[in-house]
């Protein structure tokens, strides 16, 4: 299949990237997809599809999801980044990037 050249990577790598980020705040919260699903207001196949990566989620979406996770302010802005950047939070806080950014410098 080709590629269309102006399909950002950003979409790619962020959907996993928050996906992951999800499923290790869920799993921090000790619930289960059920139990944040009813939390936040969305079906268990939609929670699932989010953590697999095979949707991206729009901002009203991360902010029901991290009310229903209680976040921090910290933890909310982190989750931004990997919802739009292909940021990934490591376990002990710090944002990681794991995608490209949306631009990119020309080679010296």
């Amino acid at each position: 299949m080709a590629s269309d050249a102006t399909t950002s990577t950003t979409s790619t790598t962020a959907a996993p990237a928050f996906g992951i980020a999800l499923k290790r705040a869920r799993r921090a919260a000790r619930l289960t997809q059920a139990e944040l699903a009813e939390r936040a207001g969305f079906s268990v196949v939609y929670i699932s599809m989010l953590e697999r990566g095979a949707r991206t989620p729009q901002r009203s979406t991360l902010t029901l999801l991290a009310d229903a996770l209680d976040l921090t302010a910290a933890e909310r802005a982190a989750w931004e980044g990997a919802a739009q950047f292909g940021v990934t939070v490591a376990p002990d806080g710090v944002a990681v990037m794991t995608g490209q950014s949306r631009c990119r410098s020309a080679p010296s």
